[in-house]
């Protein structure tokens, strides 16, 4: 998965391209996000907030991007708006690309124990003088969301999984987990695809702490200088998807449970 289920902002600087396409007005935006406040408050797997001024930003064809400021670690939110179709923004977003994309992280999985679900050990190497850092999450698709929503608002979310002490001994790997590499003591997030504006507004937020020497400060300011280029990435990936996800690709499956048809 492309987290982006890690803490993808703060692993990777990419190579930005143009802006995406433009959607509608920013009023046409704001009455689409405020039609799906009450469904996310009562469904969602985080308290997102998109203000009036991210949403001309969008309409704008831009990345929108704040921070929001909480008890203990601030989140990162970064959102755009996209024309393409749907499983073609999800597919860019769940494929696992992570590991070939980003120099020195290593990815293995656990066994999950829920449909859809995804248990993911992930290991990145850090450049002197700082420690590796590695981190076991528990990445699941937001059925109920969906199904509250007639399949209007899809979700795919993170946490670090459970019981890490004993997930910690079935990692598949001869020398991982390291024993001098830093755990993070947090690691959160999700992607919302929305629909808006006759196409998807694509929300991420995100909240991590990289543990160790690193202030949690200096963690979050570069996850959110990083965002407007990670989502380009994600709608540039989404355009190449027909020739990727073909039916030698293994299956991936929407919110609701159904296999995303290949191109």
């Amino acid at each position: 998965m492309l987290p982006m289920a890690s803490m993808w902002p703060l692993l990777l600087l990419l190579t930005t391209p143009g802006p995406a396409a433009a959607p509608a007005s920013s009023a046409t935006l704001a009455g689409a996000w405020s039609g799906w406040q009450q469904a996310l408050a009562l469904h969602g797997r985080a308290s997102v907030e998109l203000d009036p001024a991210d949403l001309a930003t969008i309409a704008a064809g831009e990345v929108a991007r704040h921070r929001s400021h909480l008890d203990g670690i601030d989140r990162v939110v970064g959102a755009t708006w996209s024309a393409l179709p749907r499983d073609a923004l999800w597919v860019a977003i769940l494929d696992d690309t992570c590991d070939q994309l980003v120099s020195g992280l290593t990815e293995r999985h656990l066994p999950p124990e829920l449909p859809g679900q995804k248990i993911l050990f992930q290991h990145v190497d850090l450049p002197w003088p700082l420690a590796d850092r590695q981190w076991i999450l528990d990445i699941r698709n937001n059925r109920p969301l969906y199904a509250a929503t007639g399949g209007g608002a899809w979700e795919r979310g993170w946490t670090l999984a459970d019981r890490q002490e004993q997930r910690r001994t079935q990692v598949p790997h001869p020398t991982l987990p390291a024993a001098d590499a830093v755990w993070t003591p947090l690691n959160e997030g999700g992607w919302l695809l929305l629909d808006a504006a006759g196409g998807t507004l694509i929300v991420y937020h995100a909240r991590a702490d990289a543990g160790g020497a690193i202030p949690d400060d200096v963690a979050t300011r570069f996850a959110l200088a990083t965002l407007r280029g990670m989502m380009r990435h994600v709608v540039q990936r989404a355009e190449q998807i027909p020739t990727h996800y073909d039916a030698a690709h293994a299956p991936l499956e929407r919110p609701d449970g159904s296999v995303v048809p290949p191109w």
